[in-house]
């Protein structure tokens, strides 16, 4: 009897572990990403501090589902930012026409209602990504903003559980690079650290770099920046979607402009909230 009961135990493991992710086309949630980051510049023997916290809101959409894998589509809904840079403070609501009218709505609102596609193998990396076009979007500064929120062939979908359904234990690790040194580079290595009823929490710690020429203002400015980054992402293993995460990244080089080198450092933190729709 004992082994009969084992046998049966056994079996139902690897069934379970053989199962697919329940992503279903049509399936529809929001995501809600928080991002702060400090950051400090010396120019011209003078340290001068920028803070920026933005908060996206976005409707996320599964275009396709089958056993080879997901289309996914991301639109932007809202964009609110508050920024305080050279020592003037920025505020900005997507969801308000005075702020849309604005000097700050030109260079921020060709994002809204925009929708990035993402295509992602059964085993929950991006293979195919398809960016939007936004116009009048300002440069330079709202790449450093960006740092680290760029999406590449090869990484790791946030959104969608590893594995396609993988019977995962506590302690099970691997490792991807993604992306290249003009956009964002990133080597990441992932830890399961917890399964409990329907939820499993992975870790990730790595590292990024971004060295390349940004417009801003008319001006060509180099950017050369690496860093490290920490991390913990939570899925619901029913559904493969994920529920939260939470990303500190923090990183230091330079700003270069007409032949002077500005050393700077930067730390952000990055929170996200995936609501059922």
């Amino acid at each position: 009897m004992f082994r009969k009961i084992a046998l049966s135990l056994a079996i139902t493991s690897l069934v379970m572990g053989a199962q697919a992710q329940k992503l279903q086309k049509g399936q529809k949630v929001e995501t809600v990403v928080n991002m702060k980051m400090n950051m400090n510049i010396e120019m011209m023997g003078q340290n001068v501090d920028n803070t920026t916290e933005t908060t996206n809101t976005n409707d996320i959409e599964v275009k396709e589902a089958s056993v080879k894998g997901f289309v996914v589509a991301s639109t932007t809904r809202r964009i609110i930012m508050k920024a305080n840079a050279m020592g003037q403070d920025i505020s900005f609501d997507s969801d308000k026409k005075e702020d849309l009218d604005g000097q700050m709505g030109q260079a921020m609102k060709g994002a809204i209602g925009k929708t990035d596609e993402f295509q992602v193998d059964n085993q929950g990396v991006l293979t195919d990504v398809k960016m939007a076009e936004r116009e009048g979007q300002a440069g330079g500064f709202g790449d450093m903003v960006n740092v680290g929120a760029a999406m590449a062939k090869g990484q790791q979908f946030p959104l969608i559980m590893p594995g396609n359904g993988k019977k995962f234990k506590v302690g099970d690790t691997w490792s991807d690079s993604a992306g290249t040194s003009e956009t964002v580079k990133t080597y990441t290595n992932y830890v399961i650290k917890s399964i409990s009823g329907n939820e499993m929490v992975v870790g990730l710690t790595g590292k990024l770099a971004k060295s390349g020429v940004v417009q801003q203002q008319g001006m060509e400015i180099q950017m050369d920046l690496n860093g490290d980054f920490t991390g913990d992402s939570s899925y619901d293993t029913a559904s493969g979607l994920l529920t939260k995460n939470t990303t500190v990244m923090d990183m230091k080089g330079s700003l270069g402009l007409m032949g002077q080198s500005a050393p700077l450092t930067m730390k952000t933190t990055i929170t996200t909230v995936v609501n059922k729709k």
